[in-house]
């Protein structure tokens, strides 16, 4: 048998500018333009990738390679957008934080599989890359598959490392917002990992991301065309890069307040290597296709996934940030890990197929969030006094396809159909947690959106 082969380049580029308008630069006094340009940022990469493969007798060979570049750019606004303290709302990115940065990397994989037997397979991979920015790593894995019982019923497992390299926009990123903070409004920036605001706190430079992964599942087909599969999964990150908390003080003599003070800032955030975590959970798939229904055939599918993420040992804060009593990732950063996404999610699915109608009817449940503020214990799952758990809730979604003739489909997607809400925001007398009322849902866990039932129709012509 001939060697595969697979050639691919891939490129893409997007772009955002922004436009501030009805707003003022107060330090330009009646001089001031009431339309800005703040600048903006573009990003784009390209690559080109080259896969082989072959198979001989019990083993199956894969080689392969990748070279990419990427490419961020920051553009500075109009001089009237930073100029002073800059345009309310949105003051423009100054000339020296605009950034024009390209690196580029390639990576070089192998992968064999071997089956020993009709039933036993095993597996090892590894990778080799070199950034031009953050050098080289190698990664590696193994897994096994053992089948019994005439194929109904088999066991897998597999152990691997990760790698990952900030992104150019974690490294390069800075801009200054106008917020409402404490009931006033306030700038924070946001400095780049490069710049001597965030050097001067004792913040290093970021570095890669790594990890150790583990799963363990079985997989079975009880009947003929159906399965049903469990797996355990652990995946340990180290130096996991994060978006840090507001830094800020109000005690003259920190080095935190002089530095806001010499920036024109109230807050400042940052990336930073700051946290450790582990995840673990599991997946279920149960899938029974095509049962006898009427003049039909119903399809069956179920998929839940149970998980837990959380932050493991000490969160190191630098001395300078310690001095002003501020933590580098406090409480209500680590929710956005720990507890603002749903551990538990279940999905019931039922298809219905006669002749040339489909109809779907797919049921999500999506498990309890929980939003935990900056103040209170880190320790505490729950604090009554500012947290709030958002209860779980079913979204149902229904797909109706029509097939007119060999040419004509018509397409009807109804989006969470009995018009489910989250659990409505109750800010407890925290103005940040609603923004002053701005908000009625909650906007900073992501358990599932509010914007109720949405409708979809399309027409699909084939030629």
């Amino acid at each position: 048998m001939d060697w595969d082969f697979d050639v691919s380049i891939g490129s893409g580029r997007n772009s955002v500018d922004y436009t501030v308008d009805n707003s003022l630069n107060m330090d330009l006094g009646a001089d001031s333009p009431t339309t800005f340009k703040p600048g903006g940022y573009e990003f784009g990469h390209a690559l080109v990738n080259l896969d082989v493969a072959k198979t001989f007798a019990q083993v199956s060979l894969g080689l392969g390679t990748e070279y990419r570049i990427e490419n961020f750019v920051a553009t500075s606004g109009d001089e009237a957008s930073y100029t002073g303290g800059g345009v309310q709302s949105f003051p423009g990115i100054q000339p020296q934080n605009a950034v024009d940065e390209d690196r580029s990397n390639i990576g070089f994989y192998a992968d064999a599989d071997y089956d020993l037997n009709d039933d036993v397979l095993i597996g090892l991979a590894a990778r080799f890359e070199n950034y031009s920015d953050f050098g080289t790593s190698v990664t590696w894995g193994a897994n096994g598959r053992y089948k019994m019982a005439d194929d109904r019923f088999s066991v897998r497992s597999s152990l691997s490392t990760g790698f990952r390299a900030p992104s150019l926009h974690q490294v390069f990123m800075s801009n200054i917002q106008t917020l409402l903070s404490a009931g006033t409004i306030s700038n924070q920036g946001t400095y780049n990992n490069e710049s001597a605001v965030v050097r001067s706190l004792g913040v290093g430079e970021l570095k890669e991301e790594t990890s150790t992964n583990f799963t363990l599942g079985m997989a079975f087909k009880p009947l003929p065309g159906w399965y049903a599969s469990v797996d355990y999964y652990n995946i340990a990150v180290d130096d996991r890069i994060v978006y840090s908390s507001s830094i800020t003080s109000s005690d003259e003599s920190t080095q935190v307040y002089q530095i806001l003070a010499d920036a024109n800032v109230t807050s400042l955030k940052f990336f930073a290597n700051a946290v450790d975590t582990k995840t673990k959970g599991v997946d279920v798939v149960v899938d029974i296709p095509g049962v006898d229904l009427g003049p039909g055939g119903l399809d069956i599918n179920v998929a839940a996934n149970f998980n837990s993420t959380e932050i493991v040992g000490a969160i190191a804060t630098p001395a300078p940030i310690a001095a002003a009593g501020v933590n580098l990732f406090d409480r209500k950063e680590q929710s956005r890990i720990e507890t603002a996404r749903p551990s538990q999610k279940i999905t019931l699915g039922l298809s219905y197929h006669i002749r040339n109608l489909s109809a779907a009817l797919n049921n999500t449940r999506f498990g309890e969030v929980t939003w935990r503020h900056a103040n209170g214990d880190a320790t505490k799952d729950y604090d009554a006094t500012t947290d709030q758990t958002f209860s779980a809730k079913v979204l149902t979604d229904l797909i109706l396809n029509y097939q007119v003739n060999e040419m004509f489909g018509i397409n009807l997607a109804v989006n969470n159909l009995l018009d489910v809400y989250p659990d409505k925001l109750d800010a407890k007398g925290d103005f940040e947690a609603d923004l002053g009322g701005r908000f009625e849902y909650p906007w900073e866990v992501n358990q599932f959106g509010f914007t109720g039932t949405t409708i979809r129709s399309s027409l699909s012509v084939r030629f």
